[in-house]
């Protein structure tokens, strides 16, 4: 099915006349690679933990929710970089939440004014965060017995 996915991108791609881009490097493409580990191996770690009877569901996501939190917080250092370069940083950079908006920490100690402008828009960053995470919970939660 992939396959009949490509040739029918390829062929529509053909016959509009799209762009071709030139490749990356191969120094390019796995330093994209390298960056895009860490946010590919979280549903590993979740899987893993259940699999081999290290934690319950609830205790794997709950390590899950912790490791988001810190690839969040460095997103925009490792991804930002290399996502006008690579597809797959790209998509790394747009999966991750970026949580440096919310660390003001840098602003006060620059002193910098924090506006209120900033302080609603990253409300509404978290805001849109949170109830990212809660679909997500009742989407993959939807079937499960609770009680």
């Amino acid at each position: 099915m992939s396959v009949a996915m490509f040739a029918l991108t390829y062929w529509i791609s053909r016959r509009r006349g799209y762009p071709v881009e030139l490749r990356s490097a191969w120094l390019e493409c796995f330093a994209a690679f390298l960056a895009a580990v860490l946010p590919l191996a979280a549903p590993l770690i979740v899987v893993s933990a259940m699999t081999f009877g290290v934690a319950t569901p609830t205790e794997a996501a709950a390590v899950l929710v912790v490791y988001v939190m810190l690839l969040g917080l460095v997103s925009d250092a490792m991804f930002g970089q290399y996502r006008d370069v690579s597809r797959l940083a790209r998509i790394a950079y747009r999966i991750t939440p970026n949580l440096a908006f919310l660390w003001v920490t840098d602003a006060l100690t620059q002193g910098n004014n924090i506006t209120l402008k900033y302080v609603s828009m990253t409300f509404g960053y978290a805001m849109l965060i949170v109830l990212a995470c809660l679909f997500l919970g009742i989407a993959f939660f939807q079937k499960r017995e609770v009680g």
